[in-house]
This record gives structure tokens, C-alpha cells and sequence, in this order.
């Protein structure tokens, strides 16, 4: 009794969420974390198939995977940690990384879900691809401008090249000038 009590409070208190669904995809249990995640209460998605979590097209697509699992026993997602999208009550989507695991009790089986919320780290990555943008354009604008002072200063150069060139020829004209006076 005390070890299920300990387990429930660890369940219970757990950061990120803990779903689980019988064989069929129906929700056998949801912890507090994941109700927060998703915006529902437990009693208003225990006993519904857990595509209610599920934007399109996984939403349509669940039942037909959990059948082909147990039917070839090839996992997709079963033992594998990867980045999906869920459903909130309210219908927006957001990224979370999920965990699942087969587990077998009493002669049945059940897929415990782990839900790790990543909306604040993709939300960072996306800034963070902004703020690369952003530079990557200042360092365009910048090229530019450095390539029109250079074509500027070249420019330049020459001009003063070509009058020194004149200054030159003006100065052997006065000195022949002199010369000859």
C-alpha cells in the first residue's frame, strides 16, 4: 500500500506529463502535468481515445498505427523518444517531446506516454534563428557598403592620380617655360 501511495505521489507530482492508454487508444489515466499541458481536466479525456490530443493529421492516422503495431509488433514511436505536436482543449498546437513505453499488466497491455512540454525552447530556437537572420542581413547591407566606399575610394584614387598626372605635366610645361624665358 505504501509503495503504490509513493508511486501515485511521484505520478502526481512529476514536472513533465504522464499519460496512459490501454491497448485500444482509449486514456486510461492522465497526471496533473499533462492535464496543465493540454488544458483539460482528467475526467474530460479519461475513457476518450487518445487522438483527442492530437492535431491533424495524427489525430486521423493513431488508431491505424496502433493496429499495424499489433499486428507486425514494429514500433515507430513505442521505445523511441521523438519531437510531436499536441492538441490543447482550446485547439492550439504546440511541440513537446514524447517518451513512450509498452507496458505489460495483469495479461494486458498498455503504452505509457511521457510528455516533456518544448514550447519555450522552440520559441528560443526560433529568436535565435531571427536573431541569425537579422545579422546575416546587416552583413549583407554592410558588403554592400563596404563595396560601394571601395568602388568610391578607387574612384577617387584615380581622379587624384589624373591630376597628379596633370600637376606633373603643368609643372615640365612651367619648367620648359622658364627654360626658354
Amino acid at each position: 500500500m505504501r509503495n503504490e501511495a509513493l508511486l501515485n505521489a511521484i505520478i502526481d507530482n512529476a514536472i513533465d506529463g504522464i499519460i496512459t492508454i490501454n491497448d485500444e487508444g482509449i486514456i486510461e489515466s492522465i497526471n496533473p502535468a499533462a492535464c496543465r499541458l493540454f488544458l483539460y481536466e482528467p475526467q474530460e479525456v479519461i475513457g476518450h481515445n487518445i487522438s483527442i490530443l492530437m492535431p491533424s493529421p495524427d489525430r486521423e492516422r493513431h488508431d491505424t498505427y496502433m493496429e499495424n503495431y499489433k499486428r507486425t509488433g514494429i514500433a515507430h514511436i513505442i521505445g523511441y523518444g521523438r519531437d510531436v505536436l499536441g492538441r490543447k482543449k482550446n485547439g492550439s498546437v504546440f511541440p513537446f517531446r514524447l517518451g513512450v513505453s509498452e507496458v505489460r499488466y495483469e495479461e494486458q497491455r498498455f503504452f505509457a506516454g511521457f510528455v516533456h512540454d518544448l514550447s519555450h525552447q522552440k520559441e528560443a530556437e526560433n529568436r535565435l534563428m531571427q536573431y541569425t537572420q537579422h545579422l546575416e542581413e546587416l552583413v549583407k547591407e554592410r558588403t554592400v557598403s563596404l563595396n560601394e566606399t571601395i568602388d568610391a575610394l578607387t574612384h577617387a584614387k584615380e581622379e587624384v592620380s589624373h591630376s597628379l598626372e596633370k600637376e606633373k605635366e603643368l609643372g615640365k610645361l612651367k619648367s620648359r617655360l622658364l627654360s626658354m624665358a
